[in-house]
């Protein structure tokens, strides 16, 4: 068995569903979801793979996108990128712990950016956001490609810390304030079984949306910060927010040692920084679109995708890119599909495609789409099955041995059509000494078929023929004999002339029938001698085979009596089974019972301390106003007396002065009304000057306000008083006109306000509250404190006053 044949046999894309997944090289992903950053996303794949080309592998998880769109997103990348579409499968535990929060994976939104958990457990891992742009290597690039770095997740020191973290934010590491941008991983490292420790310990709430809802920040902050996380510097990858006009680099601002840029919200607006960025050359853009050879670049078969080899060289690309063209519109076939390259460009020219593989490499994924018919079959089934006629074959096959292509070549040569082009390649990888025995295409090489035209590229490795059939005419007049095979049948040239020449004739040629006689008696005996002898090998193999048949019978026994034996285990363990069960669902009702009754504890005992603080406080509340109550009744008695003297004092002045002035107030003409001059106006026009105040006073009123807004107190109470001029009934009015006084200095005239206010409603509890303040401003305690108890009568809620009241 060749090399190629081995390694075909060990090929891990039979066998995995994945088999980039099992690769052991470094390799950066990028997560991108149905927004507006797909051009960002394809910079920023771009950008790195000529950055770090070979040197690591590259992925693109997509969520919710067609192929078409994410392969327009993969067409600037230079080296091979895998593609993963995401399901829910990809991270089980973790969607089953979304769905029994109502978030089903319409709604999964953030929560996508951990399907699946790793995409190469065995292997170092960056997972960034679609958002996100590498533009240099970080410090600790290469401990990290060697497997020995640290956990290491970005960090956001700048933003609102309350709008970041979601439902969690009382449990994330404020200090750290890492967010989910970019995670690097080493090799073996799992973060789910943390994050679902911090749902188990918190889970989400009931309709939880993660398109909107950012508890996902918190999650993820809350399970790396316990797998001890080091932070990334927002200094070193600064956010580009759409919104916001100057790159964020956080507290401690810019740093030299920069190394990407997040160009946050990109997803749902334009990033004009991303533009100004790409203008400036420091992220990569292209102006046109490539050709299809350079845009499915990310198709290519080098890195860890599983299959050994190489892919076929840019020139031989570019050949068979050129025959696609003459082609559009025809049928072609490829043999050989790998990761669809060749099968894209060629549908990309119009070509109308059939790939054949025995194994799919991802192709029927990365080709979805595209019109492309992707086979995963034998090469040979396939053509001895499928009837049809093709233009264009191109053979890209790894094994090329002489037993390969005796059963390909008639059947592939059979369905190219009369003006088509068969192109085989890998014919001179003879050549190479580690594939020498690969010369299955040897012979092409050296000469051309019968019938056909051959058209042979030795460079590059490891070469290419293009084969084309021969017109019939052509055909004919070659020089074709040579490649057939000897007749059997004497040629006899000339005529004999006499009976003697003819009678030596026969004589010759009747010693070469008897020598040929001779040999076939020969060769029968020695067949007859291989026969006697495969007759006794028979016989041998006969008693071997029965021997064998005896044993069987004994092992199937032995195997029947274990099956039984099994049958009987596994009934067992199904009783078993059963009652683990059983005691596991009373275990979990004990567990569910023991929680509600610890809840129902902890409650009653919350509510005891509550009841127990709120004697205490109306305990001590009880015995401030009594002591204040008491303090109050010896105050009054003494003011009272006082007042009384005071009182008696000016009444004797009083009647003093009324008997003075009697008979002068006999002669004082009557009083007029100053609302008399209404009288000579209609009803309508005394409305209409009314609504004129009305409006006069609005205007001066709103003015006030804004002046009192603006602290301007003096004019403030200037324009209160206008408009209450106008009118003298708002007692709303009064109040702020008191307090622009009190405020401006004249807490007597303050205190005339307020007092105003009352006359009109005396039933607002804080009208008496702002009295009992501008008294205590005069010294007049216990008028203040008369003020406030009416406060407190008005509204008992008032829990301050009575704070107020001690004061006083």
């Amino acid at each position: 068995m060749s090399r190629a044949s081995r390694l075909a046999e060990t090929d891990l894309a039979k066998e995995a569903r994945r088999p980039f997944a099992l690769g052991s090289r470094p390799v950066i992903r990028w997560i991108k979801g149905d927004g507006l950053d797909d051009e960002i996303t394809r910079s920023a794949i771009a950008q790195a793979t000529r950055l770090f080309g070979g040197s690591v592998d590259y992925c693109l998880c997509t969520a919710g996108i067609s192929p078409a769109r994410a392969r327009a997103v993969l067409a600037w990348a230079e080296q091979p990128v895998e593609w993963w579409p995401l399901t829910p499968q990809d991270n089980s535990p973790l969607a089953a712990a979304l769905m029994a929060a109502g978030c089903y994976s319409d709604r999964f939104g953030y929560w996508w950016k951990w399907f699946p958990e790793r995409v190469r457990i065995g292997a170092p891992e960056w997972i960034l956001d679609g958002d996100m742009v590498i533009t240099g290597a970080p410090s600790w690039f290469k401990v990290w490609c060697e497997g020995n770095d640290y956990i290491r997740v970005t960090q956001d020191d700048a933003w609102d810390i309350n709008g970041l973290y979601g439902e969690y934010l009382e449990s994330v590491d404020q200090d750290k304030r890492l967010y989910s941008g970019l995670i690097s991983l080493p090799p073996d490292v799992t973060y789910t079984p943390a994050m679902l420790e911090v749902l188990g310990a918190q889970p989400l709430a009931g309709g939880h949306d993660g398109r909107t809802n950012m508890s996902e920040q918190g999650v993820a902050a809350c399970a790396f910060g316990a797998l001890c996380a080091r932070p990334i510097p927002l200094s070193e990858f600064p956010f580009g927010r759409s919104f916001e006009e100057q790159l964020n680099y956080g507290l401690a601002g810019p740093d030299i040692n920069s190394w990407g840029f997040h160009f946050g919200h990109a997803f749902r607006r334009e990033n004009p920084h991303f533009r100004r960025l790409a203008a400036e050359g420091q992220i990569f853009w292209m102006a046109n679109e490539p050709p299809p050879e350079e845009r499915f670049l990310w198709l290519v078969n080098r890195g860890q995708w599983g299959t050994p080899g190489w892919s076929m060289h840019p020139t031989c690309v570019k050949r068979i890119a050129t025959l696609a063209q003459n082609y559009a519109g025809h049928r072609v076939l490829e043999l050989g599909t790998s990761r669809g390259f060749l099968a894209a460009i060629m549908a990309a020219y119009g070509c109308i495609v059939t790939t054949v593989d025995k194994a799919d490499r991802g192709a029927s994924t990365n080709l979805k789409d595209m019109g492309i018919n992707v086979v995963v079959s034998d090469a040979v089934e396939f053509l001895h099955r499928d009837e049809s006629r093709f233009s264009l074959i191109v053979v890209d096959i790894h094994d090329n041995s002489i037993k390969v292509w005796d059963a390909l070549w008639p059947v592939v040569s059979g369905c190219l059509s009369a003006d088509g082009v068969l192109v085989l390649y890998n014919t001179h990888l003879w050549e190479m000494s580690e594939w020498s025995e690969e010369t299955g295409l040897r012979w092409i090489t050296e000469s051309s078929p019968p019938g056909w035209s051959t058209e042979v590229f030795s460079e590059p490795a490891p070469g290419m023929v293009l084969c084309r059939p021969l017109k019939i005419e052509e055909a004919h007049a070659g020089p074709s004999n040579r490649d057939q095979p000897a007749t059997d049948v004497a040629h006899i040239e000339g005529k004999p002339s006499t009976t003697e020449d003819l009678i030596s004739s026969l004589t010759v040629e009747r010693d070469k029938l008897a020598a040929r006689k001779t040999g076939i008696e020969s060769a029968l005996r020695a067949a007859e001698r291989a026969i006697s002898s495969l007759t006794l090998e028979r016989d041998r193999l006969v008693a071997e085979n029965n021997g064998l048949e005896g044993e069987w019978a004994a092992a199937r026994s032995e195997i029947l009596a274990l099956i039984a034996e099994q049958e009987k285990l596994l009934a067992e363990k199904a009783q078993l089974d059963g009652t683990i069960a059983q005691i596991t669902a009373r275990h979990d009702a004990l567990i569910t019972d023991n929680a509600r009754l610890d809840r129902a504890l902890e409650a009653a005992q919350g509510e005891i301390t509550d009841l127990l603080y709120e004697r205490d406080q109306l305990a001590a509340a009880k015995a401030s106003i009594e002591t204040l109550l008491a303090k109050t009744q010896a105050e009054g008695a003494e003011e009272t007396g006082r007042l009384a003297s005071q009182l008696n004092a000016r009444t004797a002045s009083i009647k003093a002065v009324i008997a003075a002035c009697s008979d002068r107030t006999l002669w004082s003409p009557q009083t007029r009304s100053r609302h008399s001059w209404l009288r000579r106006f209609s009803y309508a026009s005394v409305q209409l000057l009314r609504l004129r105040k009305r409006r006069r006073a609005k205007v001066l009123i709103e003015k006030a306000n804004r002046a009192r807004d603006a602290s301007e107190w003096v004019q403030a109470a200037h324009n209160y008083r206008e408009g209450l001029s106008l009118v003298p009934d708002d007692a709303a009015v009064w109040v702020q006109y008191g307090h622009a006084l009190k405020e401006s200095g004249y807490v007597g005239e303050a205190e005339a306000a307020y007092r105003r206010s009352l006359e009109i409603d005396a039933s607002v509890a804080d009208t008496h509250l702002q009295l009992a303040h501008a008294l205590k401003l005069q010294g007049r305690r216990f008028e203040a404190v008369a003020a406030c108890f009416r406060a407190i009568v008005l509204d008992p809620t008032l829990s301050y006053v009575l704070q107020e009241l001690i004061v006083l």
